[in-house]
């Protein structure tokens, strides 16, 4: 699987079963949301970046920003991004 879809495959909902045996909540389904982080880099830039349940990192910015306002508008972009639609 190519980067892209494994990027459009992690950020679209999930719904999986609860496995709590409470009744209240067995069948309840729970939506898996993407990982993401923004943090600054060692040059003092804003950066952020997608990590997967495995931990492996399938996207990150590709330059640094002086604003975290624009990093965050940025990944707001790229998780709200619908290829092929």
């Amino acid at each position: 699987m190519n980067m892209l879809n494994q990027l459009l495959e992690y950020l679209s909902p999930k719904v999986v079963r609860n496995t709590t045996p409470d009744r209240l909540v067995e069948n309840r389904p729970q939506v898996l949301k993407p990982t993401h982080e923004i943090y600054k880099d060692t040059k003092k830039e804003w950066r952020w970046r997608i990590t997967a349940r495995n931990g492996d990192i399938i996207a990150a910015s590709c330059e640094g920003y002086k604003n975290k306002v624009d990093a965050e508008k940025n990944l707001r972009y790229i998780t709200n991004l619908r290829i092929g639609q």
